[in-house]
């Protein structure tokens, strides 16, 4: 286990943080980056938001090449930009 791993938010502690959920289903499938941007997905409604920017150090681990090949292999060129549904914190 990388320390990226290891130091990972559950999909849970995410969405309490603000990144927001699917307006379909209130939920997401994780995230990508894009740059040090984090976008996340839903696949069952093929929707994806952008959580923002620099926010969490995964992206410093990625290369370019990397962060495109993800990009590729879940075919998120054909999702939809949505507005997420945000939950408040509860910490």
């Amino acid at each position: 286990m990388t320390d990226a791993e290891s130091n990972a938010m559950t999909d849970k502690e995410q969405a309490t943080l603000g990144f927001g959920l699917c307006p379909h289903c209130l939920n997401h499938d994780g995230y990508v980056n894009i740059g040090d941007g984090h976008w996340f997905y839903c696949t069952e409604h093929r929707t994806i938001w952008c959580a923002g920017f620099n926010l969490l150090s995964s992206w410093r681990d990625q290369t370019e090449q990397e962060q495109r090949a993800i990009h590729e292999a879940l075919g998120l060129d054909g999702y939809q930009i949505i507005e997420p549904v945000n939950v408040p914190s509860t910490h």
